[in-house]
């Protein structure tokens, strides 16, 4: 046997770095460089060991379909309990009607009390507000540091997120993934085509996947969909019978499919659509006439990764499996077709993730009965009692009413005790078992289910809070990350390059139009048939510009925002393809809360951007686009504050000649008070006390009045307390500063108590009427800065 040599460690490690590894299950998805082939009909193995081809997954439809029948069939018994819950959810009654009648019980309570409809509710409006409260649905940032990174990122990320919340079926894709993903564990969305952005919910019963399907889409090997098509969803196709036949479509299939329509009743099979019946009974339709109903064609989808990492989609009639349509390597990752939600981790797999149906089911069914029980034992509990005794007759009622009185039968007796009810004890352990519940899902009661041994403690109380805090915004976190993953396909969508390419030609178009009107702007395909059927002409200032049909108007608008707002169509291709969950901050209240206590920390603080700051806060609690619309830019504030600088002084000149300028409720206050803190303040304390004459005194004291008014202005607009006491202060002192050394004139109705002719000394009450009279006719240059220094304070309700 040979002796094996190592070979040396730098050749080694030269060969082992050059070469391919085995992929691991967190690399990215890419397209593999090997050569993969049809099957051939005479050999199974996967790999050709001659020449290294690699068969595909399925050798044509009819093995597609074999496999789509295996995935339906794995999703029976899945689908079946989801049927048992959606019943519940539909307010099913806890016992059968028939079952009661049979055993004589029928006067018993059967009557639904919604505890797991109301506890899914309750479950799921968080999770809608994660979505329909963020600022921004992309956190997409340009990748490229330059001047303008920032305005590129923030006008990407305000037109996305426009575009999509302007789509009339977001708000009902948000509310089905929230009620599906809550209440059945998982679901998904699913997009055609690569140029669609507009996805396409996805719900348990009618999406099937392999028990061993991962939590990831671009990980999932194999996954399959029923798809229910009315007739004119399908005719597009036969538009352009060519095209479509070179786009994979079997044209003659199709039309046999299509001519083979059955209304939608008569489509329900029993296993594969089991909570689609639950769904009937409660629309009250499932016995309408289905003559009357629409037709639908349905037919089997399923989509599989090939062995070189691309996504081949195969479309059959769900009967016959007839192939309808097969595309090969149509698209590059499963990311470009399925996004995946799940509301918990549970072993990794996707089937795992049960959902708050499957975990409240049996609590549900106990509540329910127990509530029913407390109804019952009331009722027994006023019921009158009789012995039967062994002369009773057979056939004769035991008791005979006879307004006002009754009559017991022969052979009865009445018992004079009654059935005990303690309802008490019936509401305790409703309570008890609905804050279990609560537990179960994550959610607490706002007071303990149970009083076990007493109240709680402070310490206690913050300690369930602060669990209850982890375990919702770890919950609120996985979703969040999940749905900007399908944000992230659909900017992708949004900005496919044929879209890119048709706005850029509309943007010329525009530029070439508004050189001759300035107002030109796109008039969409709606406007202009509106137009064209109203025999009203097209204003010159609307340009029409037809899309091919395969291209969305408001993908295309998107794109055409962000050029005219000065992102080049490069930027925008780059920044489509950048994750959109990268920069995830602010997903919870909690962040919020935290946010509040930092800017009250850090406002005014010198090492601290106050612009961003301010900028941050509204821009997190309000969105991107309610914050460009409310702040002013930089060189714009600075531009006010120059001109609020040069309007103080021109007013504060004005004053000193003598007239009188009142406050404006539009001034900037802090800005004026800086200025007169500048300008007026040091001309009073560079004044020599009581050397100025009483008409220089009257006019720097009209300027203090003005200065008090712009600090009650600013104090009334939430301006910075420590800057309020500043201003007071200065006024102060240069009020007192003023009133120094100034002679008060004698009242010319008083005589000097020493005089000759001196009269009898006025009383208390008339040296009090004639101070009055004093200050009110002739202002006394104390009095009257001293009461704008210290104002008086407000009236106040007794």
């Amino acid at each position: 046997m040979a002796t094996l040599k190592p070979l040396d460690p730098r050749i080694s490690n030269l060969y082992v770095n050059q070469s391919a590894r085995i992929a691991d299950t967190n690399d990215k998805p890419r397209a593999l460089n090997l050569d993969v082939v049809d099957p051939d009909i005479g050999t199974a193995d996967t790999v050709n060991p001659e020449t290294l081809q690699v068969r595909r997954t399925f050798k044509d439809a009819a093995q597609a379909h074999s496999a789509y029948r295996r995935l339906k069939q794995q999703n029976v018994e899945r689908n079946r309990k989801n049927q048992i819950i959606q019943k519940k959810l539909n307010l099913e009654p806890p016992y059968s009607n028939k079952k009661l009648e049979s055993m004589g019980q029928n006067w018993r309570s059967n009557r639904p009390t919604g505890f797991l409809s109301s506890m899914c509710a309750r479950i799921q409006p968080p999770f809608r507000q994660v979505i329909e409260q963020a600022g921004t649905l992309t956190f997409t940032k340009y990748p490229i540091e330059s001047i303008d990174s920032q305005n590129k990122t923030d006008v990407f990320r305000e037109e996305i997120t426009k575009c999509i919340r302007g789509w009339s079926g977001f708000d009902d894709i948000v509310a089905q993934v929230v009620h599906e993903n809550t209440t059945f564990g998982f679901c998904g969305l699913c997009w055609d085509d690569t140029r669609d952005w507009k996805p396409e919910f996805l719900r348990q019963d009618y999406t099937f996947f392999s028990i061993e399907t991962p939590q990831q889409a671009d990980q999932t090997p194999i996954w399959a969909r029923k798809r229910r098509y009315q007739i004119a969803e399908l005719l597009p196709v036969l538009e352009e019978p060519e095209i479509s036949a070179s786009a994979g479509w079997h044209i003659k299939n199709l039309v046999d499919s299509i001519n083979n329509a059955v209304p939608a009743g008569r489509t329900l099979d029993s296993a594969d659509d089991a909570r689609r019946i639950e769904d009937w009974i409660r629309e009250g339709s499932y016995g309408a006439s289905y003559e009357n109903d629409a037709k639908y064609v349905e037919l089997g989808e399923i989509l599989v990764r090939e062995p070189h990492g691309k996504i081949s989609r195969f479309l059959f009639d769900d009967k016959s499996g007839k192939e309808i349509c097969t595309q090969v390597d149509r698209y590059n990752n499963m990311s470009d077709c399925i996004a995946l939600f799940s509301v918990e981790i549970g072993s990794g797999s996707l089937m795992s993730s049960r959902g708050s149906g499957r975990d409240l089911y049996n609590t549900h069914v106990a509540v329910d009965k127990a509530r029913n029980l407390v109804i019952d034992n009331t009722y027994l509990k006023g019921m009158l009692l009789l012995k039967k005794g062994a002369n009773a007759k057979v056939g004769v009622p035991p008791l005979t009413v006879a307004h006002p009185v009754a009559y017991v039968s022969e052979g009865y007796e009445v018992v004079p005790t009654q059935l005990p009810a303690d309802v008490e004890d019936f509401l305790r352990l409703d309570q008890f078992v609905s804050g279990l519940a609560e537990i179960q899902v994550g959610t607490f009661l706002p007071t303990p289910p149970v009083n076990s041994g007493g109240s709680k403690t402070a310490s206690e109380v913050n300690r369930v809070a602060a669990i209850e805090n982890q375990l919702r915004e770890g919950v609120l976190t996985r979703f969040s990350r999940q749905f900007s993953l399908a944000v992230q396909r659909m900017q992708r969508g949004i900005c496919h390059p044929e879209n890119i390419k048709s706005a850029s030609d509309l943007m010329m178009l525009l530029e070439m139009q508004q050189q001759q009107n300035p107002n030109a702007t796109w008039a969409k395909r709606q406007i202009v048939e509106a137009f064209e059927q109203s025999e009203i002409p097209l204003p010159e200032f609307l340009i029409p510009f037809d899309l091919p049909p395969h291209l969305d108007e408001d993908a295309v608008s998107c794109c055409l925002n962000m050029m005219q707002r000065n992102v080049p169509p490069s930027d925008i291709m780059i920044m489509a393809f950048s994750p959109a969950s990268q920069l995830m901050q602010d997903t919870t209240p909690q962040d919020s809360v935290i946010l509040d206590a930092l800017i009250a920390r850090y406002t005014g603080n010198p090492s601290i951007n106050q612009d961003e700051l301010i900028k941050l806060d509204w821009v997190r609690k309000l969105g991107q686009t309610t914050a460009n619309a409310v702040i002013l830019p930089k060189d714009q504030v600075e531009a006010l504050a120059i001109e609020a600088t040069r309007q103080q002084v021109i007013e504060l000149q004005s004053i000193i000649a003598g007239q009188e300028i009142p406050v404006s409720p539009r001034d900037n206050d802090i800005v004026h008070l800086e200025t007169m803190m500048q300008k007026l303040m040091p001309v009073i304390s560079n004044v020599p006390k009581g050397a100025l004459p009483p008409e220089s005194v009257k006019s720097l004291t009209s300027a203090m009045v003005h200065f008090q008014g712009h600090i009650a202005a600013a104090e009334a607009k939430g301006a910075d307390k420590n800057d309020i006491n500043k201003y007071k202060m200065a006024m102060s002192e240069a009020s007192k500063h003023l009133t120094d050394g100034q002679i008060q004139p004698p009242d010319p109705n008083v005589n000097p108590a020493a005089s000759m002719n001196a009269a009898r000394p006025p009383s208390v009450a008339r040296e009090k009427m004639l101070q009055e009279n004093y200050t009110t006719q002739t202002p006394n240059q104390s009095t009257l800065i001293s009461s704008i220094a210290s104002p008086p304070r407000p009236p106040t309700a007794n």
